[in-house]
């Protein structure tokens, strides 16, 4: 099972993850992130479950920003003063990029549809981290939860 960052050290190894899979050099992810290159390199071994989540998330993000940049130019040879060839296949690359996306008019997405993806998407190895993971969060609030009531009385 893996081990899971202390709650102050948590924020800086997803920190780091983000800006490594936005492609940031290590060395300006250790300066963001106030730790030496050999220990931020080691964090996505020592925490796995929080690196792959983090690295994933902002993965995604840069693919839909990528996706979002991508139909705008060609929404751009569609309306523009392009030759009608162009403008035939901006809109055949719209549909095909839209379509497999595009839900029936009379249903709506789940909002659960991507974490589902997510989630399906993960090794049985993978979930169990990340199950482990959030559990380990949960029992960490509640200690704090106890702390605080006990201190209070």
């Amino acid at each position: 099972m893996s081990h899971l960052p202390s709650k102050a050290l948590s924020p800086r190894v997803r920190r780091a993850a983000q800006m490594r899979a936005t492609g940031h050099q290590w060395a300006d992810i250790c300066k963001t992130v106030d730790a030496r290159d050999d220990t931020v390199r080691k964090w996505a071994e020592d925490y796995p479950a929080v690196w792959r989540a983090a690295f994933a998330g902002a993965w995604n993000m840069i693919l839909e920003e990528a996706l979002a940049e991508a139909v705008s130019v060609l929404r751009f040879h569609l309306r523009g003063d392009q030759e009608p060839k162009t403008k035939m296949d901006a809109a055949r690359k719209l549909i095909d990029c839209a379509g497999p996306h595009l839900a029936p008019k009379d249903e709506a997405p789940a909002p659960a549809d991507r974490l589902t993806t997510y989630l399906e998407g993960l090794s049985d190895g993978q979930l169990n981290d990340l199950v482990a993971q959030r559990v380990e969060q949960i029992h960490g609030r509640i200690a704090d939860r106890v702390a605080d009531a006990g201190s209070a009385a």
